[in-house]
């Protein structure tokens, strides 16, 4: 039998021990012995290694005999129960895979059984094992304790979060924690679909929401499709007696099974149904409305079928949607759906242009598609159709079309870009041209520039195609090397002399460049605010403001390249606290800033906002009361407990007795969670039987005292009126 020994290192590392594995020479049997070679462990052992480091950093030595194995620790005890392990590995940085006598069980490198020997079966799977009893499936997870029971006939472990667990016939799930998901029932299949699992029972099939824990649906489909989302609405198609319906996220039935055909119109929000008689109706998930189509009419354009008509019975939340309750749908000769927003089919020159309210498309006479995305307007040269970015020649060819200014430019066989006026291509051509978002780059014998307007505001003097970078609203340009920033209308931002352009997420008006291996940093106003000199910058997470490295120094500069912190200071000594401060820990001193870059003194103390009075309530003993209400705000008492005090005295400064002899007063404990915390609205509410007796209609003045008291019993300081004077009126 192989001996297995735990050994995290092929290379064996000689360490003094206290102990060390030692043999008789004579019998050829290994004990261990001290320092002074006295046996601490008498020499009964076949083999014994020396002492190695397990997963957990204890150091162990295998031992075997009579073919089993067992381990020593360096005090030289036998781990464990004794040489009794038929083979032992280790699991996890926790616990150690053993055998015993067959059977399998999960023991710490100390020697303690997370999980006995009395299983038959032990199968690692991911950072699980699948562990068998009998007949019967379990899961151990890496730390040997049991998750599972084993009390299944099969764990499937192929998804990548979850267990397929099967007993008998019943099917059920569990996340990879051992936590049930699914009660394991009377299920044919248990699939994930989309957000969803699809639960099947012989040919039926409904849906379980894990998020929710309960069934979207019952099991009675014949078959679920794809989930649709419109807007923020999951829809989902389900079939049954061959006809689709539609269930929504709720798992509530909105559209009933009896339609041939459920199709999604994205660009209106809508589903389109069709029903076994080739009836059309629309259903708008927005306003939970369904709406069916009437009075059909039939145009004929070209290649085209145009059937208008009127919505019935349109809910006014629709008249968005429906203008007047009119709707158009478009077929082509083979009764293709083309469109339904179509608001008008025409003659272009000898094609035909279908309108809709996203724009337009072109149409040769034998109904295919020219070209897409066009404006409702157009102008003919020539036997040329001209729309805004596209020109469609005689031979019905589209070509790319751009304004700039005045200036129409359109790209031509030669793959040449020109200028096209009055329907004539001057011969001033680039070649290349791409258009940007307000731009077009343009490429002449290699070299690239930018127009602009109609204007090359750019020359084509850069040695590859100009960057637009939309956080900065500038290009990035190359020159011999190097590269630089311009703007859209050619202004110098960055010079050409750096070997890298680079930004900081979130802020849209600093430019890093690179020079050297060190960093500085640009404005896109092209103001140098830090020269690169350093070694790193990166934003802080507070503010605008960014760390700058020099080696192992740090410093914090704001929005505008103004120090905060200067430069002089070891980068381990910066943190952020809250996302909202700057602190530096400097000779055990800490120095805090704002977002404002503004240096804050570390002080415990309270400030006490706002205070007022409420009279004639009811506490919740229903006996009449008032109620004294304060807010403050805490300075650097960061989960630090202290309590809240409201004292009461008389006008003269004299406790306020009640009756059984005590100075009336109420205290509770806070614990603030940031450094900077704001408490609103705390209140004590104090029943009037409290104060005491007097001559009946006498007006009585007192004064609430607040106070703050720490652990150590010690008044934190405070500022803002801690007091508030009233009156009682003795009955």
């Amino acid at each position: 039998m192989t001996v297995i020994s735990l050994i995290l290192s092929s290379q064996l590392s000689v360490i003094a021990q206290s102990i060390q594995p030692c043999q008789d020479p004579k019998k050829g049997t290994w004990g261990f012995c001290n320092t002074e070679g006295k046996w601490v462990i008498k020499p009964k052992f076949e083999t014994a290694s020396p002492f190695e480091k397990q997963p957990d950093n204890r150091k162990l030595s295998t031992v075997s005999s009579k073919g089993l194995t067992g381990f020593v620790d360096e005090n030289g005890k036998l781990v464990g129960p004794g040489v009794i392990f038929e083979s032992a590995e280790a699991a996890s940085p926790e616990v150690m895979l053993v055998k015993v006598k067959g059977k399998y069980g999960f023991m710490t490198y100390d020697g303690v059984y997370r999980q006995k020997p009395d299983y038959t079966s032990a199968t690692q799977n991911g950072n699980e094992f699948i562990i068998g009893l009998k007949d019967k499936s379990g899961v151990v997870d890496s730390k040997g304790n049991l998750i599972i029971k084993p009390e299944f006939d099969q764990i499937d472990p192929s998804l990548p979060e979850y267990f397929r667990v099967k007993k008998g016939k019943a099917t059920g799930l569990y996340s990879r924690d051992g936590k049930p998901l699914i009660e394991a029932k009377d299920y044919t299949s248990i699939e994930p679909f989309h957000s969803y699992w699809k639960l099947s029972k012989g040919n039926k099939t409904g849906l379980y929401d894990l998020a929710t824990g309960m069934s979207l649906t019952d099991i009675a489909y014949e078959d679920v499709n794809s989930p649709i989302t419109i807007d923020i609405q999951t829809l989902i198609p389900v079939k049954n007696n061959n006809l689709w319906g539609v269930v929504n996220s709720s798992g509530r039935e909105v559209i009933k099974n009896s339609y041939s055909n459920i199709d999604q119109i994205e660009s209106r929000s809508m589903l389109l149904l069709r029903d076994n008689g080739d009836n059309w109706s629309l259903y708008h998930p927005a306003t939970l409305t369904q709406v069916a189509l009437t009075s059909f009419t039939t145009d004929k354009c070209g290649p085209f079928n145009i059937m208008t008509g009127n919505v019935s019975g349109s809910s006014p939340k629709l008249s968005d949607e429906f203008p007047n309750g009119k709707f158009t749908t478009v077929t082509d000769s083979d009764g293709r759906l083309v469109s339904i927003s179509a608001t008008s089919v025409r003659p272009a020159g000898k094609f035909f242009l279908m309108t809709e309210p996203t724009g337009s498309k072109l149409y040769k006479a034998d109904g295919s598609l020219i070209a897409s995305d066009l404006p409702a307007n157009f102008t003919e040269e020539d036997g040329w159709l001209l729309f805004n970015n596209t020109a469609i020649c005689p031979d019905a060819k589209p070509y790319p079309l751009r304004e700039c200014l005045d200036k129409t430019i359109v790209q031509t066989d030669d793959s040449k870009w020109h200028i096209l006026s009055s329907g004539t291509i001057k011969p001033e051509s680039f070649d290349r041209m791409e258009e940007g978002s307000c731009f077009i780059h343009v490429c002449r014998d290699n070299k690239w520039g930018v127009l602009f307007e109609g204007l090359l505001t750019v020359p084509c003097v850069n040695d590859e195609k100009l960057y637009w970078d939309s956080n900065f609203s500038l290009f990035t340009i190359k020159r011999n090397g190097r590269k630089g920033m311009v703007s859209l209308v050619g202004d110098t931002i960055v010079p050409p002399e750096y070997s890298a352009i680079l930004s900081f997420e979130d802020m849209d008006d600093h430019i890093v460049v690179e020079k050297d291996n060190k960093y500085g940093i640009y404005l896109t106003s092209g103001q140098c605010i830090i020269q690169p000199e350093y070694d790193q910058l990166f934003t802080t997470g507070i503010g605008n403001h960014f760390y700058a490295d020099k080696g192992d120094l740090r410093g914090i500069f704001d929005a505008v390249g103004n120090v905060i912190v200067p430069v002089k200071y070891n980068k381990y000594c910066f943190s952020t606290i809250e996302n909202r401060y700057h602190c530096v820990t400097v000779n055990g001193k800490e120095m805090y800033y704002n977002q404002e870059g503004t240096y804050i003194q570390k002080e415990r103390k309270i400030k006490i906002t706002s205070q007022w009075m409420e009279h004639n309530i009811y506490d919740k003993n229903n006996n009449k009361a008032l109620k004294l209400h304060f807010n403050f705000d805490t300075q650097f008492l960061l989960e630090e407990s202290f309590q809240i005090e409201v004292a009461f005295y008389h006008k003269n400064g004299k406790p306020a007795i009640n009756r059984s002899g005590k100075q009336i007063k109420h205290s509770y404990w806070a614990t603030p969670s940031y450094l900077f915390s704001t408490y609103s609205d705390q209140w004590v509410t104090m029943p009037y039987a409290q104060f005491p007796n007097g001559p009946k209609g006498k007006e009585v003045y007192y004064y609430a005292k607040i106070r703050f008291v720490d652990e150590g019993n010690k008044i934190i300081p405070t500022t803002g009126n801690d007091k508030i004077s009233f009156s009682l009126i003795t009955r």
